[in-house]
């Protein structure tokens, strides 16, 4: 008896493996997930650093929202949100 073979993956596996990550899987997170959303953190101490707050402006950027969609081809979400926004997450 064969058995189908599956494996969960991230979305650069599948587009580096030539998949689309929004049309090929067969089971796929949803855009609520909070489980992987990407930090720009820092000590406290420099949390007002001049040039901090550019890094964080400028990947707050419509350019840079629009070059995730396109390179994750849908799969990564951009999320421009203040940290506030993680309050509730609840790691299982």
């Amino acid at each position: 008896m064969m058995r189908p073979t599956a494996a969960i993956i991230n979305c650069d596996m599948a587009i580096n493996a030539g998949l689309n990550p929004t049309s090929d899987p067969i089971f796929r997170e949803d855009a609520s997930s909070k489980a992987y959303v990407n930090i720009i953190a820092a000590q406290t101490k420099h949390k007002n650093d001049k040039a901090l707050k550019e890094i964080v402006k400028i990947y707050h950027t419509k350019e840079v929202t629009n070059f995730i969609k396109k390179q994750y081809k849908g799969a990564g979400v951009p999320v421009v949100k203040p940290i506030s926004y993680l309050k509730d997450y609840k790691q299982n």
